[in-house]
């Protein structure tokens, strides 16, 4: 309130010179008096308190300014700020602001930062020289860690009116330095300082196009106009800047470009080929897990900002480092995190607070699985900006050497336990990881592929034993029908497509530097199903989907049933991985579970008052694939839904009968239960952390009444958070049928199981335990997706509370 106090009484007009003069001389006076507490050597208490005051007076002077300057605003002219009062308030908190910016405490640091932020905003020319001049010994000494860190989580902050040509046009040059003097700073031995240089590298690269203007071309000759005041010296004198000349600096320095990617990319491998051994075990995460993803992202930034010929140098080495390299440390470094390119934004928080966006980096992976899944990502990434180049190089290299690990015996152990991996099996891993990322991003130019696709995909069903390998098989299917059958953006560049491949602004990127996206006008190019696409997906469900059923029912019928029981339990385990990777990657095939929703509504009107009191949610467009009713294709894609809803119910009957301790089967059982039940095209997970990404990405970029002027990237991303948000709502307020009703009931039961037998084995208490809380969770989800639920489900909880029902199990 203070700070809104003071910055809402200052005035300039002559009638008010008192009072004006009254405001910023007590202020100047106020800051003066409590100079010496700002330094780094004088914390206490107060510390946090006074510099979090200093941010909010450059919070309020930035929004009143940015307020007066709309057509919008009521304020009487004679009564606005005017750029004389503009520059006197900002020297008045600059030299406090930067003695605070090296403090001891983490939150004071990040209120520095804030309030530079917003000052570099109201006067580039007053901040950044002097901001610079302390930055560039900081970063080239690497020897005072606490300065190196609190500068480069500073430049994240003032990145965006350090590199705008229209803000701050002295600036661009700085970046090709910056950029270079960060490398050093990711080092695998620092996590919190490497941290803080990709931090940077991210956000400095989101609004520039990488590519060389230096070949082919002389320095362009401008406009010849002179801005004056864009370089000051420390005191505040103003110097003439000249726009040809800091036009001619930005495009000599981005002939640097080549030689920085190529020493980004060896960190990156470096990074790889220390990241500390596995032992096969779920774990808490850890340092190098926080690391790991913000890395990856930093990746993801870059390949979509690369021209077309760095593209293709970026693309040589992976694949080199690919195809000559196997780390069994980063075995699922080579897949899995391709989902921390969708919501890794939480991550650009990351400040002087660096521990504690570790913190909010490892709530996402509770086990080390996300760490060791890098360099399947890292070619993810690549392949993104151009699938079709891309595929060329890795299709051919996964298949060969994936059939030729299979012919020689990898992944022929059956087990069915996580944490039982087998190390000759890493070749083998390395190339699936591969194989499964990069198809997720393919979209249509999978379509090139086939029947190769077909092919490894059988040779993978029927020779992987161990639990990884059939896991990972069926994630390649999950993917490959994720990426047809889905509507994602294909691209997250600094400008729109049409823009991007215009000659004349790719000649001339520099001059677009820093330049937000327009939040009206995103243009973004997205994946939407083809026909083509469609009907492979149907082709795949007809060719593995089927088979793996047709094996089950068998195995229920005790035709064909393996000797032991191990094996029993091994074949049972992959086929329902097969099934439940079927699942899940066609959550937008079809709108509905295949039932006859409207005749289902009728008997509840007329048969339940409390249901009928309650109307379905409204249905938004979420984009399915099968929306047409005379489509033969829809018919067929709602039979296969409605026919593994029934089919899934057989399966818990047998297993609750006949199974009951075949603890691993039921696990992947429960979760394709809970999968049917509650995803309509999105995992509600993966989308609130989607979600929890953009906010905090926001937050390192928003200021006051800014309109939403940020990176094209993340405008992009939040489109797509709003279509996942869609999708996310057709999942609740949903019609019962039978089928629902039976799976309810299943899940209730097995929520409630004694399993009498399996505790006495004192080795298998521990796996049920977690087996009932899955089937709990599961439960608790479900029931809330479905109107008039929990009224079916809660009688049946009430009798198992009864004394004479008998001893149950209750976790």
């Amino acid at each position: 309130m203070l700070a809104r106090f003071i910055v809402f009484t200052t005035y300039p007009s002559a009638a008010d010179a008192d009072k004006r003069e009254a405001t910023l001389t007590h202020l100047a006076n106020l800051i003066q008096a409590t100079e010496s507490y700002y330094h780094p050597s004088n914390y206490g208490r107060w510390s946090y308190h006074i510099v979090n005051f200093l941010r909010q007076l450059s919070w309020e002077f930035l929004k009143r300014w940015r307020d007066e300057q709309t057509p919008e605003c009521t304020t009487p002219a004679f009564k606005r700020l005017t750029l004389a009062i503009r520059h006197e308030f900002v020297l008045i908190l600059r030299s406090v602001t930067f003695l605070s910016l090296f403090g001891k405490d983490q939150y004071s640091v990040s209120a520095s930062q804030a309030t530079i932020k917003y000052l570099a905003w109201l006067e580039p020319s007053l901040i950044f020289p002097g901001l610079l001049e302390r930055i560039y010994p900081s970063l080239e000494t690497l020897t005072e860690t606490h300065r190196t860190n609190s500068s480069l989580s500073a430049l994240s902050h003032v990145i965006n009116p350090l590199l705008s040509r229209t803000h701050y046009p002295a600036g661009g040059k700085h970046l090709v330095p910056l950029l270079h003097l960060t490398i050093p700073g990711i080092d695998m031995n620092d996590p919190i300082k490497t941290i803080a240089s990709l931090m940077f590298i991210t956000h400095a690269i989101m609004n520039v196009p990488i590519k060389d203007l230096t070949q082919g071309a002389g320095v362009n000759a401008g406009s010849g106009g002179r801005f004056v005041g864009m370089d000051v010296s420390e005191g505040g004198a103003a110097m003439e800047t000249d726009e040809v000349e800091e036009d001619a600096l930005c495009q000599a320095s981005t002939g640097e470009f080549e030689e920085w990617v190529a020493k980004f990319l060896r960190r990156v491998f470096t990074i790889f080929e220390n990241l500390p051994n596995q032992d096969n075990k779920k774990q808490s995460a850890n340092m190098e897990t926080g690391l790991v993803q913000i890395l990856l992202h930093a990746c993801e930034v870059l390949f979509f900002q690369l021209s077309d010929e760095l593209h293709d140098m970026a693309l040589r080495m992976i694949v080199d480092f690919a195809t000559t390299t196997i780390l069994p440390n980063a075995v699922r470094a080579m897949g899995e995190l391709i989902f921390v390119s969708n919501f890794i934004y939480r991550f650009t928080c990351a400040n002087s607070r660096s521990r504690r966006c570790l913190l909010n980096c490892n709530m996402l992976t509770p086990n080390l699985y996300a760490m060791n899944t890098m360099t399947g990502f890292l070619c993810a990434t690549i392949t993104s900006p151009n699938p079709a180049k891309a595929l060329k190089q890795f299709i051919p290299l996964c298949l060969s050497n994936i059939s030729s690990e299979l012919s020689h015996g990898a992944a022929s152990t059956p087990t069915t336990s996580a944490s039982n991996v087998i190390q000759s099996d890493s070749t083998l891993h390395w190339y699936q990881s591969i194989l499964f990322q990069v198809a997720m991003v393919a979209g249509a130019d999978l379509l090139d592929y086939k029947t190769e696709i077909i092919e490894i995909t059988k040779e993978m069903i029927s020779k992987c034993f161990s639990r990884r390998g059939y896991t990972w098989a069926g994630k390649f299917i999950r993917y490959t029908l994720v990426s047809l059958t889905e509507v994602y953006p294909l691209e997250c560049r600094s400008v729109d497509p049409e823009t991007w491949k215009d000659p004349e602004f790719l000649n001339n990127h520099h001059k677009y530097w820093g330049k937000p996206g327009n939040p009206k006008k995103l243009n973004i190019q997205w994946h939407v199903p083809s026909n083509a696409e469609l009907d492979f997906a149907l082709e795949l469900l007809d060719a593995f989907f089927t088979t793996s059923v047709n094996r089950l029912k068998k195995l229920i019928a005790g035709i064909d049933v393996p000797m032991s029981t191990k094996e029993m339990s091994n074949e049972f385990c992959r086929h329902l991985s097969v099934l439940r990777n079927f699942l899940l990657g066609t959550t937008t095939m079809v709108a509905d579970d295949g039932e006859d929703i409207q005749a289902q509504r009728k008997m509840e009107v007329e048969g339940d008052e409390d249901s009928s009191a309650i109307h379905p949610v409204k249905q938004l467009c979420g984009a399915y694939c099968f929306t047409n009713p005379v489509d033969p294709r829809t018919h067929k894609a709602r039979t296969i839904r409605r026919e593994l809803g029934q089919f899934l119910h057989e399966l818990v009957v047998y297993f609750r009968a006949n199974r009951e301790d075949d603890v691993e089967s039921l696990k992947i059982v429960i979760k394709m239960y809970k999968s049917y039940l509650t995803e309509r095209g999105v995992e509600k997970r993966k989308y609130e952390v989607i979600a929890r990404g953009y906010d905090y990405a926001k937050t390192l970029v928003k200021t006051a009444y800014d309109d939403k002027a940020y990176p094209r990237y993340l405008l992009v991303r939040r489109a797509y958070t709003q279509h996942l948000l869609r999708l996310k709502q057709n999942a609740y307020g949903r019609v019962r049928t039978q089928l629902h009703d039976n799976m309810l009931f299943d899940l209730t039961e097995l929520s409630l199981s004694s399993y009498s037998e399996i505790r006495k084995i004192n080795a298998h208490f521990a796996y049920v335990v977690r087996l009932i809380r899955l089937a709990q969770s599961a439960l608790t989800n479900s029931v809330r997706c479905y109107i008039g639920s929990k009224p079916k489900v809660v009688p049946l909880l009430l009798n198992a509370l009864q004394p004479d029902i008998g001893m149950r199990l209750f976790i």
